[in-house]
């Protein structure tokens, strides 16, 4: 008998033939921001409520909250952004105040929004007589409040007021 070994061969789930090759995994962080915030409805920066009223024989004034008004956005860190409002659906700039229409009528109540606590910085977009609000990102949830001012004045039929004030954030 030639080449006889009566050994047994074992398989050992190795194969002489394996070959390894590695692959890249790679990733870009573009520029961006999101307006916004997590919840129900991100795209939806909330309402600033003036409340109920009779009369306005004097100002009225509120503040927004996250998810009530306030511009809340998170960006690429680092980024200079630059923060704007347009004028609203009822007024063409917003030096002479901005306006609440009532729904199904032409009644409307003069208001106005600022940067500011003290009402001293109108919210605009340096061009339609208030001001554009500049800061840097940070990468984490930024959140800004909106003062708001109903003035005292006449005031319309009863009813639901409203406007629409469209939020930019450039960068």
């Amino acid at each position: 008998m030639l080449g006889g070994c009566g050994c047994a061969w074992a398989d050992t789930g190795v194969d002489d033939q394996t070959r390894q090759q590695a692959f890249n995994l790679t990733a870009f962080v573009a520029d961006g921001c999101v307006l916004g915030q997590a919840g129900d409805d991100p795209l939806s920066l909330g309402a600033l409520d003036f409340g109920q009223h009779a009369v306005l024989v004097s100002d009225v004034v509120a503040s927004t909250s996250l998810g009530q008004g306030s511009v809340a956005f998170r960006c690429t860190p680092g980024l200079t952004i630059v923060v704007t409002m347009n004028p609203g659906l009822h007024a063409m700039d917003v030096s002479g105040g901005r306006y609440l229409e009532r729904a199904g009528g032409a009644d409307t109540l003069r208001y106005q929004l600022f940067q500011d606590g003290g009402h001293a910085v109108v919210w605009g977009d340096g061009g339609n007589g208030g001001s554009a609000y500049s800061l840097t990102a940070t990468g984490e949830l930024q959140v800004l409040t909106v003062h708001g001012r109903l003035y005292a004045q006449a005031v319309g039929a009863s009813g639901d007021y409203g406007d629409t004030v469209r939020v930019t954030v450039s960068f």
